[in-house]
This record gives structure tokens, sequence and C-alpha cells, in this order.
């Protein structure tokens, strides 16, 4: 320390030893914004896919509570025709921001059935085979019915004896 030369780190001070090293690091902070882009934009894919995944376990809860609704009114009623204005879903927002639809249609066969629109064709595949295994629902079909949102809508139709 006694020997210290004019051109010494200690003599210059930081200032020099900075402007020295300028050159060497602007490779390096491109590359780590890169990485850190790179690794943001996976981030929020995998939140966006575990938002549609939760969504997906929630829809089957929320159609048979629309389910059990129907049926709850079904035996105040008897064979009186359910109003869509009746049920508390009808006109609603379901998990997927979009509106649910009840409808009665009588015709020769008299139909009970509900739209619960999906955001996409395999989100509507993904939820059929849950409701066609049970006997209150006649049949369970995607497609694009009323709305003209492209084969993303589950169509319920619900059967009672």
């Amino acid at each position: 320390m006694n020997n210290q030369k004019p051109n010494s780190r200690m003599h210059y001070g930081l200032k020099k030893v900075a402007s020295t090293c300028r050159g060497t690091t602007l490779a390096p902070l491109v590359i780590s914004l890169a990485i850190a882009a790179l690794a943001g934009i996976a981030f929020l894919n995998q939140g966006a896919a575990l938002g549609e995944r939760k969504n997906l376990i929630k829809a089957p809860d929320e159609v048979f509570g629309y389910i059990q609704e129907w049926v709850n009114l079904r035996k105040q009623k008897g064979s009186t025709p359910i109003n869509p204005a009746e049920l508390s879903f009808h006109g609603k927002q379901n998990v997927f921001g979009r509106y649910v639809n009840y409808m009665h249609i009588t015709s020769t066969t008299s139909t009970k059935a509900f739209d619960y629109p999906t955001q996409s064709p395999a989100q509507c595949d993904a939820l059929k085979p849950i409701f066609q295994k049970y006997k209150i629902i006649q049949e369970a079909k995607c497609g694009d019915f009323a709305c003209g949102c492209g084969n993303r809508v589950l169509h319920i139709e619900l059967r009672y004896n």
C-alpha cells in the first residue's frame, strides 16, 4: 500500500475503473434482459394455462348447481313449465365469463335444456363426458346452437320423470 503508483486502482478511484469496463457490461445486460423476457413469457403462459384448468375444474360443480336448482323448482311447480326468469342462472355469467341460457321448448316433446358456453371447443369436449353419464341428463352435446360463437357451447337437455 505504501508503494502506490499514479496508475494504480487506489489512486484513480472507482470512476476510472468504471470507465475502463463500460464496453464489457452491455452484452451481459442484453443477454440477461432477453432471458428475463423469455422467462416472463413462459410464466404468463403457465398462469393462463392454470386459469383455464381452474375453470374446467369449477365448471362441473357450477352446472350441477344449476341442475339442482332446476330439479328443486320442478318439484315445486309440478308439471307447470318453468319460466327462464324463475331460475337464478338464466342470463348470468358462468366461470368462463359467458352467459348461460335456459330454454323450455314445447313441441311434440317438451325439451328442457340450457346452453353452457365455454371459451373453446376443447373445453366443451372436456366437459361433455362428465355429464353424459347421469340419468337426469338426457343429452349433452357440443356445438354452435344459437349464439353463432363457433362450436363451444355445451347444450344440456334435462330429463324429468
